[in-house]
């Protein structure tokens, strides 16, 4: 089988990304349990965006080998590959939903200070980042 040197180096490239993403990802979640410094009140909303980006290389690397392979494509009805299909999605919808929750938490400490501590409470991050999950898997 003669493989196209483009499609090869494109291949090497997106395994090196998936790589560095899945170390890095993993990296933050050993930091974030080992560390009682880095536990602060924002730290469940970055742990939890470490696991969506931990899905989003699992994901897209997945879905991009199957693709890459010819073994599936998205038209096809293998459950399969609709299945990797809509994990990519629900993690890319994931991450992004984790990002515009981190940036809302951030812009209200700023605008709010003194009231921020009294509004954002542990009980307010967990519903969110429920919500987040939910809102992600649907």
């Amino acid at each position: 089988m003669d493989v196209p040197r483009d499609k090869l180096t494109f291949c090497v490239l997106v395994l090196v990304i998936t790589f560095f993403i899945v170390i890095g990802n993993v990296l933050i979640l050993i930091a974030n349990i080992a560390s009682k410094k880095l536990r602060k009140m924002t730290t469940p909303f970055i742990t939890s965006l470490a696991v969506a980006d931990l899905f989003v290389g699992l994901g897209v690397s997945i879905d991009f080998a199957f693709q890459l392979s010819g073994f599936a494509t998205r038209a096809d009805d293998n459950p399969a590959t609709i299945g990797f299909y809509y994990f990519s999605e629900f993690a890319g919808l994931s991450s992004v939903t984790h990002v515009m929750a981190i940036a809302t938490d951030r812009f209200l400490s700023l605008v709010m200070p003194l009231r921020y501590p009294t509004v954002v409470t542990k009980n307010v991050i967990i519903v969110e980042l429920t919500l987040i999950w939910i809102f992600s898997v649907l």
